[in-house]
């Protein structure tokens, strides 16, 4: 059942990616964007589990159903889903610039403007380099508290990308900041987490009768 989902969830984000955002740049396309957007989301899911088991490890929510073998798991898929994303980001680009349709390069023209070409150097830098060179520590991958710190700047320079890829439609010529971008991110997020948080009310944080739970505990990373 869980796999069906997660591969509901994932053309659900890739709709929601063409619906939301591709629709800025109507006469703009990619085939290749959905995936880009659910890359970015997916990475920013494992980042914020990285930040709430710290948390959670914190105040002993698990019962010992969780051990360091998980967290190191979860600093793995960050890893991996860092590089696809760097993957995805890179086809894209490589793809739209050698086809050199007219009706899309106007995408990346707007982006690599002097305006705007900063924010596309710091997302090479700090949303590949900076992490990837990080989780490529075994020992920080086995240290919750130094996956959650990756997980929070992942989230933060994620915020970035999703700017980087709605503002320029809207502000050509440079950044443009407003009190209310912030804000409506906190807020859509805060309800996403309480809402979260009301559903795991009066339920175990582990799946306690899972029959393979012994065996993950069991575990260990080679």
């Amino acid at each position: 059942m869980s796999k069906l989902a997660f591969l509901l969830v994932a053309i659900a984000i890739s709709f929601g990616a063409f619906d939301w955002l591709m629709s800025l740049n109507p006469t703009w396309y990619s085939t290749i964007f959905g995936v880009y957007y659910f890359a970015g989301s997916f990475l920013s899911a494992l980042s914020l589990l990285a930040i709430i088991t710290w948390h959670a490890g914190r105040n002993n929510v698990f019962s010992g159903g969780m051990n360091i073998e998980h967290t190191h798991s979860i600093g793995k898929l960050m890893l991996a889903f860092t590089c696809f994303w760097t993957y995805i980001a890179f086809s894209q680009l490589l793809l739209i610039w050698i086809a050199g349709l007219p009706e899309e390069i106007p995408f990346y023209i707007t982006r690599f403007r002097e305006g705007w070409r900063g924010v596309g150097i710091a997302l090479i830098l700090f949303h590949f380099f900076v992490p990837f060179g990080a989780l490529l520590s075994r020992s920080l991958k086995r240290t919750p508290k130094k996956l959650a710190i990756v997980g929070i700047w992942i989230l933060c320079i994620h915020y970035v990308d999703i700017y980087w890829l709605v503002m320029p439609t809207l502000y050509p010529e440079g950044m443009s900041f407003h009190w209310t971008q912030p804000v409506a991110f906190l807020g859509v997020g805060l309800v996403a987490v309480a809402f979260g948080i009301s559903r795991l009310r009066g339920r175990m944080a582990v799946p306690m009768r899972d029959p393979y739970l012994a065996e993950s505990l069991r575990y260990r990373q080679p």
